[in-house]
């Protein structure tokens, strides 16, 4: 099974992103929640067995005081994919690799948001340096007891392919080899990440 939990997309307003990937993809596509401390709200679509597409935005509704740089929302003049994000459990043992491979240091981080239900729902990250504006190094998640989100949602959509571009794009190759992704890397000089999705409305290219 394939490892990949989610994508990450960053736009500066959800529910004008919420609209564009439901025109293009044909998805059903469900509001997720409010990350609070961190002054973001989401929307999700589902693209795998254990897998789901987030769309990310500055809540408008946030505290003031929070500074928004979660996952890449610092820059959202530039819409795209951000990050993407691998489920593993042994967060002790990802972390000690990838903080070997990588020049950026990892950490273990409690997340959580509440869900448009009212319910919590919470996990651990492993993560390096949140406000980057596109990482191609993955981030680590244990869900715990935690439902997996992409549960609740339906299986209309497919990876297709996932095609991960950086300036070392050795390291980047182990780090895909380490985790068991089906992904493609290549070298390039900026940071960036694509991805292929097979939708009711046929493959379409999102980056």
């Amino acid at each position: 099974m394939d490892p990949i939990d989610h994508i990450v997309y960053v736009v500066s307003d959800l529910e004008t992103g919420v609209n564009y990937f439901e025109s293009i993809t044909g998805a059903t596509i469900i509001i997720g929640g409010k990350h609070k401390n961190k002054g973001t709200h989401n929307a999700i679509f589902r693209i795998g067995e254990n897998a789901y597409f987030e769309i990310l935005a500055p809540d408008p509704e946030r505290n003031p005081e929070i500074d928004v740089s979660w996952l890449g929302t610092n820059n959202t003049k530039i819409q795209r994919i951000s990050r993407w994000c691998v489920s593993y459990p042994e967060m002790k043992k990802g972390l000690a690799f990838l903080n070997h491979e990588s020049k950026f240091k990892y950490d273990i981080e409690k997340g959580s948001r509440v869900k448009s239900d009212g319910n919590l729902l919470e996990w651990q990250l492993g993560i390096s340096d949140v406000s980057k504006e596109t990482d191609v190094f993955p981030f680590l998640i244990d869900w715990g007891s935690s439902i997996h989100p992409a549960h609740a949602l339906a299986h209309e959509c497919q990876i297709e392919k996932l095609i991960l571009s950086h300036s070392c794009p050795v390291k980047v190759q182990k780090v895909v080899e380490f985790f068991k992704v089906n992904a493609k890397v290549n070298s390039s000089i900026e940071p960036k990440i694509k991805l292929i999705l097979n939708t009711p409305k046929g493959l379409v290219e999102i980056q």
